[in-house]
């Protein structure tokens, strides 16, 4: 027979299963604008602070919609450059994916979408419009679009103005209240959290999010079903409960291990499941902890490296090879990169030279081994032979530690099923 489950064991389920929840609600809350106005990155992000760990292999379009109100149309422009890498992805509040599209898709998922609401019916307009429907109101729109860099940005930015996502209907759009101005990242903005504001925002969902009928069932027995409850108006002794159930909620998502890490010279990459979680909350909340609403893992993964290949942080202060091994590179079907970030900044290192990674793209300028291995140099010194420059990635000055992260965009069946051995990292001695 099971063991009945405490309120503060069933506060801490509830607090893994809300946690991606409570920070896409944030994520996705403004005024009438921030729900209307498609915003396009227009070149690499290098020093926004309220990103963890930007990329600089693609540009960003995003769009927060809300689709209680109002449905969206969606116009996928079809490529001419069929080499240039495309992803456009919509997510719901638990960060599931309710359409993704691009390069992996016939003419790259080109076509006209119209977005709904559950069973919304389709306007008359629009019946030749591919339906696309969400069970929540308000989803996160997002495409991510390959640029070759500053030189490429013209060609990029006219491509970006090709696609259309807009309400049908803004004027019924509802404004929310929007992330805090001094929001600097979703990691310290949830684990700053308060049991108060963490319940508000959850029973703000309550509404237009399908929920999991067993963690509904946790917050009937929390007294949470009531939007106008509020977490001061409970009962002291329950409060006591939630408040320790969602600290230890917190430490178990802070703390996770699971069967979907991949371990390979000191990198460690989450590969199954990300994206399509299932009812993995606490591994979804570890993931959406540390990452910005990450690709499905089948479309990208990202490896990451905090030590040496001999388990050493790794260290600002010194010169690392990182060696790839003849046809060792990473197999990737589109295109790779590997960034450094400083630490614990987890921000790009600002250099004169704009360097902040390698990636594919760079290969006819790499100047390889002679037996075909590639040797990447990181470190802070500039190499005296100019033919490795292209293979030198610099380091922190300011900052005494820094992270690498691979992304592999099109992961190969080898990488996929965690065959495939990882680069070494080693100090230079």
């Amino acid at each position: 027979m099971q063991k009945e489950m405490t309120l503060r064991e069933k506060a801490q389920k509830l607090y893994e299963y809300a946690f991606t929840i409570v920070w896409t609600d944030a994520m996705t809350s403004g005024d009438r604008a921030f729900y209307t106005t498609l915003r396009h990155n227009r070149k690499f992000i290098e020093a926004e602070r309220r990103m963890y760990k930007p990329n600089q292999d693609t540009l960003y379009s995003f769009l927060p919609i809300q689709l209680e109100h109002t449905p969206y149309i969606l116009e996928i422009p079809e490529l001419e450059d069929k080499s240039r890498y495309l992803l456009v992805n919509i997510l719901n509040l638990k960060t599931e994916m309710v359409l993704t599209k691009g390069t992996k898709n016939e003419k790259n998922g080109a076509g006209k979408y119209i977005i709904l609401y559950r069973d919304a019916e389709i306007p008359e307009a629009y019946k030749d419009y591919i339906p696309v429907r969400s069970e929540d109101s308000r989803n996160y729109f997002i495409i991510r679009l390959e640029s070759y860099g500053e030189k490429d940005y013209k060609i990029t930015n006219a491509i970006q103005d090709q696609f259309v996502m807009r309400a049908l209907y803004p004027d019924r759009i509802r404004e929310r209240p929007a992330l805090p101005a001094d929001y600097n990242g979703q990691s310290s903005f949830m684990t700053e959290m308060k049991p108060d504001e963490f319940i508000r925002r959850l029973l703000g969902t309550l509404a237009d999010t399908r929920h999991d009928d067993q963690m509904f069932g946790y917050m009937r027995d929390l007294k949470l079903t009531d939007a106008e409850v509020t977490y001061d108006s409970l009962p002291p002794q329950l409060q006591e409960e939630i408040r320790a159930g969602f600290a230890d909620g917190l430490q178990a998502i802070l703390n996770y291990t699971g069967t979907e890490g991949y371990e390979s010279n000191g990198w460690h990459a989450y590969i199954d499941s990300v994206g399509d979680y299932g009812k993995k909350y606490r591994y979804r909340a570890y993931i959406n902890y540390f990452a910005v609403m990450p690709n499905l893992y089948t479309d990208t993964i990202y490896p990451n490296l905090e030590t040496d290949s001999n388990g050493n942080k790794l260290d600002s202060r010194k010169t690392y090879r990182l060696h790839f091994k003849k046809d060792g590179l990473p197999q990737a079907k589109y295109f790779w990169s590997v960034i450094l970030y400083g630490s614990p900044s987890e921000q790009l290192v600002i250099n004169p030279y704009k360097k902040y990674l390698i990636n594919s793209h760079g290969l006819r300028d790499f100047c390889f081994n002679a037996d075909g291995s590639l040797d990447v140099i990181i470190g802070p010194k500039k190499p005296e032979d100019e033919r490795y420059f292209a293979n030198w990635i610099p380091s922190p000055y300011e900052e005494d530690s820094f992270t690498l992260l691979m992304r592999i965009y099109g992961p190969s069946e080898e990488l996929l099923e965690k065959k495939w051995e990882f680069p070494t990292v080693l100090p230079i001695e």
